[in-house]
């Protein structure tokens, strides 16, 4: 589900989740478009939940210093576990949070809003 080109820019590919995860400060899902997935394989999502989706038993193995974010909305049980996101270091809720209010601003813009912006 990642371009083959992807390493020109500059970046290394790890191809399983546990290879890398206690190297990083933030797990940052993707969301599976399962809609827009042309894949060979007959089941992407079910290689996508083998491979990349961590669980609890991965969640409470993090450094303490690693948060788990996600740009929602959440596929359950495909991206992540429900368990995950009771994780007290995911930070899926404020994130989405966030989103909403940033697009929101953006297109305030792009439309040529001016002056203040009330909370």
């Amino acid at each position: 589900m990642i371009p083959a080109e992807v390493e020109e820019y500059g970046c290394e590919v790890f191809y399983r989740l546990d290879r890398i995860l206690y190297e990083v400060d933030v797990v940052n899902m993707l969301r599976v478009q399962q809609e827009r997935i042309t894949s060979s394989s007959s089941d992407p999502c079910g290689e996508y939940r083998a491979l990349l989706r961590p669980d609890w038993g991965t969640a409470e193995k993090l450094a303490p210093e690693v948060v788990v974010t996600h740009p929602g909305p959440v596929n359950w049980g495909v991206e992540m576990d429900f368990d995950v996101a009771d994780f007290s270091r995911t930070l899926v809720l404020p994130q989405v949070t966030n989103g909403v209010a940033v697009r929101m601003a953006v297109l305030f813009l792009l439309a040529g809003g001016e002056g203040e912006v009330r909370s």
